[in-house]
């Protein structure tokens, strides 16, 4: 079980693994439409996200998505193993007449700020600064600009749409609808069964992964969470531990994968509380073949919620043969999403392109 917490990161979308294999949907210039590159302030914090605006080359009113990336650093692209997502949604939406905004994570790339010490909320004061961008450029129809958020990114359009009340559209792309915990709970044991794993040996490890955010959880003090943390690894570990090289240093890295405020905020927050007030059209998306979200506990809980709060403009739809990054499987393992040539399912593109259209 000496892997146990590297499963963890799997759902902060930080994956360390090169790209090997080619990534045909991937946009090349010249684009036939307007690309530029823009720079957005958020008074709340004062750092600025740098980003790409894409529209068609003619006429005005556009509709508008912003694009929200998933856990973990990202730049504007939700770039992963060279797959580049948003930057193939924002390609064919700006071809079919939408406007794409998509910018780099707070402290990523150009954008300024710190990423390490914010939590899904502030993420979400940096969305509502990108939507109130947006409402003040001239080509954009400012009652029809919405919000597209994959993962975590989900999450945070439904934090956001609950402070902006006139986002016109939510779209949710693996989106969570229960705690972090519950999340963390079933992918840990998804991911090391398809992996190959004995289910035994998968809830035996859920249980350490678990019993360790429950100190993240009840604790309050960084440093105690530390020292408690590392007594912890040292029980789990066992005799492995004479086969890790530099073994105090290995366990402050994996602590401090977890012992954060995002963490906390992540593993105790309620989605609900905020797709209750989401009063938009939304369109719930998942793969059923996700082993990172699970799409039938998550898309229930959204629906559950957004009806809870009176909302019934919503439609949801499970892909069949899909994955969290909603590329077409096979194995469709973690392991498998740099091995697929396929980034981002046109299928799903379809289906985004036409909820939109029909608002």
């Amino acid at each position: 079980m000496k892997n146990f917490l590297s499963l963890l990161i799997f759902v902060l979308m930080t994956i360390g693994t090169q790209a090997q294999g080619k990534r045909p949907q991937t946009p090349k210039p010249p684009f036939d439409y307007t690309v530029k590159e823009v720079v957005i302030k958020n008074p709340n914090g004062g750092h600025t996200l740098s980003g790409t605006l894409t529209m068609p080359k003619k006429g005005k009113g556009f509709k508008a998505a912003i694009l929200i990336t998933g856990s973990g650093p990202q730049d504007r692209d939700e770039t992963l193993m060279g797959h580049k997502p948003f930057a193939i949604i924002a390609d064919d939406f700006a071809k079919q007449g939408i406007a794409v905004l998509r910018v780099d994570d707070r402290g990523i790339n150009k954008s300024t700020g710190n990423f390490e010490t914010a939590t899904s909320a502030d993420f979400a004061t940096d969305i509502a600064a990108c939507f109130d961008f947006l409402k003040k450029q001239k080509k954009i129809d400012k009652t029809k600009i919405g919000l597209i958020g994959h993962s975590e990114g989900g999450m945070v359009a439904a934090m956001t749409a609950a402070m902006r009340p006139e986002v016109a559209f939510v779209i949710s792309l693996a989106g969570t609808g229960v705690n972090g915990r519950s999340v963390l709970y079933q992918q840990n044991v998804d991911i090391m069964v398809a992996a190959g794993a004995p289910k035994k040996d998968a809830e035996a490890n859920r249980n350490n992964v678990m019993r360790m955010l429950d100190i993240v959880m009840t604790e309050t003090d960084s440093a105690k969470v530390t020292n408690k943390l590392m007594l912890m690894l040292d029980t789990v570990l066992g005799a492995q531990k004479a086969m890790i090289p530099n073994l105090e240093e290995f366990k402050r890295n994996q602590i401090a994968g977890i012992n954060s405020d995002w963490m906390r905020f992540f593993l105790k927050y309620e989605p609900s509380t905020d797709w209750k007030k989401v009063k938009c059209p939304v369109l719930i998306l998942n793969g059923e073949r996700d082993l990172q979200v699970n799409a039938e506990v998550n898309t229930r809980a959204i629906e559950s919620a957004l009806k809870s709060g009176g909302n019934s403009s919503f439609k949801t739809i499970i892909f069949q043969g899909m994955n969290h990054l909603f590329q077409t499987c096979e194995k469709c393992t973690v392991q498998e999403y740099d091995q697929l040539e396929e980034s981002f399912s046109p299928q799903v593109l379809d289906e985004m392109r036409k909820f939109i259209r029909n608002l």
